[in-house]
């Protein structure tokens, strides 16, 4: 073989080796394309999967072109077939009508954007899926691309997903804390919320209106800005053994004036409550609930109820005196007798007990005393032979009792002996207020019975009666006459210890 044809032959075999090389490189650059295109498939096969799994999609826009285009699923997050949102007046049209003027504004927005403040709005809307259920979806994206002479927006690209449960549990929420707020704020007390520090956060408006303050802002106000002066120390103390004890602090009372009304001073309770935080986020009291109860009108209740029950004892420990004191005084012939006279003082004594417990305790009317006196001795008829005048008075609770007695002893005395016992008789009841005197003057006159003798020659149990409930328990006096046609007694009382109220005749 000649030099030249073996010089040949070595260039051939090098060639052939650079080609046989370079075959090997790019089986190996194959090789590695389609383990990236595969790699590439898997991760677009893996974000389909993310992004059918968080509803999401992603989208691109042409603003020139007007034309919009996205991953799969965009259209069906919208209710809408495959390739049917192509442009903007597509992706408008599929917004819930009452929001799609606040979609088309940001998209017009995000067109005008300048260069440097490329990202969008974030827009939130409703769109109508065919079977008729609404779906909320949020919108958010940048401008990828200007031109680059103007600077104008020429491409956009982002993504759209479905918010639907997050507006939902916030609807919801929404919805739970106005319904907490009306029960917050439409509470028979005041309430108020109070952080570790004692620093106000929120008062209800019942608390606000009795305390006269603004309801809102409080937040970050002190109590002594809001209560007043004369009721921030004790609750300062509450809220203060509240926060160290992790206990309730209740039954604090207080009384004070507050600025929705100055000059009239309140009774308060205060009760204050830990409000603990989470186990998982150290527990311990993270604020103090504080509700504030007038008890004003309680208070005066229970007072005129504790006046009452004792005026109630008071009055039966009287009644029983005077019942005991019938008892023990009355005399008769025999038993018949002894228990009649004894049975028409105990009735003269649960009369007067009716007129009282008629007018609360507070005193009876000198008519009606003077009536319900009379009434068993002139068979409930009090006209029939009974005349009484007298101008309109009241007499006091301490009085009723003892002239109920004093009067039923009279006409007792009148139905034995007087003008009562006889069919023509006639008794007359008569009084007037002497200002002047100080007395309220009662005058009981007898007509048309039997003769007198004159003054009797003993002192019977009807006259220590009068005696001693006119004189000793209301320290009037009593003057009788028996010279005339009949029994005159004139009794004087006085008007401070008998009279609750008078007006004129």
């Amino acid at each position: 073989m000649t030099p030249g044809m073996e010089r040949d032959l070595a260039e051939s075999r090098a060639h052939l080796a650079e080609v046989s090389a370079a075959n090997a490189a790019l089986r190996r650059a194959n090789a590695k394309l389609e383990a990236s295109r595969a790699a590439l498939a898997e991760s677009e096969a893996r974000l389909r999967v993310a992004l059918d799994a968080a509803r999401m999609a992603n989208w691109e826009w042409d603003f020139a072109g007007d034309a919009t285009w996205g991953s799969a699923g965009r259209e069906a997050l919208y209710g809408r077939p495959p390739g049917s949102l192509r442009t903007r007046a597509d992706v408008l049209a599929a917004v819930h009508p009452e929001d799609r003027a606040p979609a088309a504004e940001t998209i017009v927005r995000a067109m005008r954007r300048p260069p440097g403040e490329d990202d969008f709005d974030a827009v939130e809307f409703r769109v109508i899926h065919p079977d008729g259920s609404v779906r909320w979806l949020r919108s958010q994206g940048r401008v990828t691309m200007r031109d680059p002479d103007t600077g104008r927006a020429l491409h956009a690209a982002g993504v759209t997903f479905d918010v639907t449960a997050r507006r939902t549990a916030e609807l919801s929420a929404s919805r739970a804390l106005a319904e907490l707020r009306a029960v917050y704020d439409t509470a028979p007390v005041g309430l108020a919320l109070l952080d570790r520090e004692g620093m106000l956060l929120s008062l209800n408006a019942r608390l606000a209106a009795t305390l006269g303050v603004p309801q809102q802002p409080q937040s970050g106000r002190a109590l002594a800005e809001v209560l007043p002066a004369a009721a921030v120390a004790a609750v300062r103390a509450g809220h203060r053994r509240v926060v160290e004890s992790s206990a309730a602090a209740t039954g604090i009372e207080m009384a004070c004036e507050t600025a929705a009304a100055p000059g009239d001073r309140r009774c308060w309770v205060a009760s204050l409550q830990p409000i603990l935080a989470e186990p998982e986020y150290g527990g311990g009291v993270r604020a103090v609930s504080l509700m504030l109860e007038d008890v004003t009108e309680r208070r005066h209740a229970e007072a005129k109820r504790d006046l009452l029950a004792r005026e109630v004892d008071h009055r039966a420990r009287n009644a029983l005196s005077l019942v005991q004191a019938a008892v023990r005084t009355t005399r008769a012939e025999d038993v018949p007798s002894f228990a009649r006279a004894i049975e028409d003082r105990i009735a003269a004594v649960a009369r007067a007990q009716t007129l009282l417990r008629e007018r609360r305790w507070s005193g009876a009317d000198l008519r009606k005393v003077v009536q319900g006196a009379l009434a068993v001795f002139t068979q409930g008829d009090p006209h029939a032979r009974l005349r009484i005048e007298g101008v309109r008075t009241t007499v006091s609770a301490a009085a009723v009792q003892p002239l109920s007695m004093a009067l039923h002893e009279l006409a007792t005395n009148a139905t034995k002996y007087g003008a009562l016992s006889a069919a023509e008789g006639e008794v007359s009841v008569t009084w007037t207020l002497d200002q002047p005197s100080g007395l309220l003057r009662l005058r009981w006159a007898e007509t048309g019975g039997p003769p007198l003798a004159g003054t009797p020659p003993r002192r019977g149990f009807g006259s220590r009666v009068l005696e001693a409930t006119i004189r000793d328990q209301l320290g009037g006096q009593v003057e009788r006459d028996w010279s005339g046609r009949g029994l005159v007694c004139d009794v004087a009382l006085p008007i401070t210890r008998t009279v609750a109220s008078a007006l004129g005749a």
